[in-house]
């Protein structure tokens, strides 16, 4: 049986991500590009591009960087997008969707890498679905996340704490 091993296009794109500069200090850019790193020597796959970037992938109009590297890869016919996790991919079901079609036209494999994970044309449905729900999950836990957040803002405010670096000017901070 044929298999994306066999694909003669060993051209890679990774997307190395972030979802706030809150996390830009800590070491989740470097375990991901290195376990990156690894997983295409083990395969033979060779990184054309690697990009490190730091913007949400729960809001699909946010996305710019994002977008902008996926144009680049249908530009130059770079077929392999490599992601450290799902999550890293999609937390929205627009992007899941628009990139299932073009796996399902052969115009893209995606690898999830800690998971050792491949979506490619030739998947099976029940790994489709099972992609679905990662991302229905990731939704959710993203959209869970920003109420959790907007409710401790709020809370701290009402305490008298600016929820953020400073009081805005123009306001008095009184605990």
């Amino acid at each position: 049986m044929s298999d994306w091993r066999n694909d003669l296009n060993k051209r890679a794109i990774a997307l190395v991500r972030r979802s706030s500069y809150a996390q830009k200090e800590n070491t989740s850019a470097e375990t991901q590009e290195r376990d990156i790193r690894a997983y295409c020597q083990h395969h033979g796959l060779e990184i054309v591009r690697l990009e490190s970037i730091i913007e949400t992938a729960f809001k699909n109009d946010e996305r710019k960087k994002y977008r902008e590297l996926m144009k680049y890869a249908q530009a130059q016919g770079i077929k392999h997008v490599l992601f450290y996790l799902g999550s890293r991919e999609a937390r929205n079901l627009t992007d899941a969707e628009e990139n299932e079609r073009l796996i399902k036209e052969d115009k893209l494999i995606i690898h999830y890498v800690s998971e050792n994970k491949v979506y490619w044309k030739g998947s099976p449905d029940s790994d489709f679905l099972n992609r679905d729900l990662i991302a229905a999950v990731n939704k959710h836990q993203s959209r869970e996340n920003g109420t959790k957040m907007k409710a401790a803002f709020k809370t701290k405010a009402e305490q008298g704490w600016w929820p953020y670096r400073h009081t805005p000017l123009g306001y008095i901070h009184q605990k």
